[in-house]
């Protein structure tokens, strides 16, 4: 149980150092795996697991958060985000409902829910609503955001659990998995305003945006598309990977720019990827670390007399997101911990998506890159992030832990 100890000192260490020193989540994360390793008595192998568990998610990531991170950039210098947001208003004239149901979507092709939040950014910013609506528009599109990167296919987490754990057909989940993750945001939504729905309301409409064109839609839409053709047409299969759908739309996106626009979208589009990926391979780091040790099979001894098998694979995810904060590395972790094990085969795969789904829901603290990002753009205090965004995703992934268990008794 050696182990479990050591991962708590690990835990105490990151948050007191990004509490006090806000270093970098990278240079923190890093840090950390290499303290756990050779407080773990891995020695000169910590460095082999840091770089092994950093370089995969770099193999996995890079090219679906590069091409993303430039469609991003696409939406934003040609402010194609006011166009999405105004068409949304019209069809629920809220604008923290409109907030969060653009993060939702934007995160669907960016494939990432911070870059989705960073194109939400600008447009929140410059929105006709309140202060107060405002700050909750950014939560409602962080909340957003999170929950269709965590629950749809093929986004990073799922394909990293389904790949992990060898399921085929991973498609189909999709129809449990969507209609679950629309559920999630309509309860996030209300439990986010609590008794201030009704205060969620528009000062005046955005009329620059009326003049810009519908071809706004098309760097959104066109990762979905192209992945849809390869799973509907056989000769087309090849797009079904996601790192060539992902490629085509960019390139596509880039073209829709001016000649002279294309140079500042691919070079901001370069910078705001490699911070996303510098923080994740640090997050992957610890998380290769930890995958290493034997703190799955301590947790699982420590649980396995105190809990049925089927909550085991929430509190593994629930655990490691909360040492190293990228949804990411905790599907990665889990989802290869659990193949690994021997529990796997008596679960079925709808279970265990959602149970790991459900673990990366929980404790989104000062280890998760996200929770900074929310701080600084909303600049709010570090109490009223985890009021706004922690707690509030927390009782979503508990919503969701608990649903699992009923399907998984009755449906599964």
């Amino acid at each position: 149980m050696e182990s479990i100890l050591i991962f708590a000192l690990t835990l105490i260490g990151i948050t007191a150092i990004l509490w006090r020193f806000r270093l970098p989540p990278f240079f923190a994360l890093t840090g950390a795996a290499l303290f756990y390793g050779f407080l773990s008595g891995m020695q000169e192998m910590t460095i082999v697991f840091t770089t092994q568990g950093a370089g995969k998610i770099f193999a996995l990531l890079a090219i679906p958060i590069f091409c993303g991170s430039l469609i991003a950039q696409v939406v934003r210098q040609e402010k194609y985000g006011s166009r999405i947001v105004t068409d949304i208003e019209k069809l629920s004239g809220k604008p923290a409902l409109s907030s969060g149901i653009v993060g939702y979507l934007l995160s669907i092709p960016l494939m990432c829910c911070m870059t989705a939040y960073v194109v939400m950014v600008p447009l929140v910013e410059n929105l006709k609503v309140d202060e107060h609506v405002r700050k909750k528009c950014f939560y409602a599109a962080a909340i957003g955001s999170t929950l269709s990167f965590v629950l749809l296919f093929p986004l990073p987490v799922l394909y990293s659990i389904t790949t992990n754990l060898g399921i085929e057909n991973v498609a189909a989940f999709n129809g449990i998995t969507l209609p679950a993750s629309i559920v999630l945001f309509i309860i996030g939504y209300l439990v986010l305003w609590k008794k201030d729905v009704l205060a969620d309301v528009w000062k005046g409409s955005d009329e620059l945006a009326k003049n810009i064109s519908r071809i706004a839609w098309i760097p959104i839409l066109l990762p979905i598309l192209l992945l849809a053709i390869g799973y509907a047409y056989q000769g087309f299969s090849l797009l079904t990977n996601i790192n060539l759908a992902m490629f085509l739309a960019a390139l596509f996106s880039l073209f829709l720019l001016k000649e002279k626009n294309r140079s500042v979208v691919f070079e901001k589009g370069t910078k705001n990827a490699g911070i996303i990926l510098l923080d994740l391979c640090g997050a992957g780091a610890l998380g290769g670390v930890i995958a290493a040790s034997s703190l799955a099979d301590d947790t699982y001894l420590l649980l396995e007399g105190a809990f049925p098998i089927i909550v085991i694979p929430f509190i593994l995810a629930a655990l490691v997101q909360t040492a190293q904060g990228s949804r990411v590395v905790t599907a990665i972790v889990a989802s290869s911990i659990i193949a690994q094990s021997s529990y796997a085969a008596e679960l079925t795969a709808s279970s265990l998506i959602l149970m790991i789904s459900a673990g990366t829901l929980i404790v989104s603290y000062v280890t998760d890159p996200y929770f900074w990002l929310i701080q600084r753009t909303t600049k709010d205090s570090i109490r009223e992030v985890i009021c706004n965004y922690t707690l509030p995703l927390a009782t979503l992934g508990l919503l969701l832990f608990a649903a699992t268990l009923v399907l998984d008794a009755f449906l599964f």
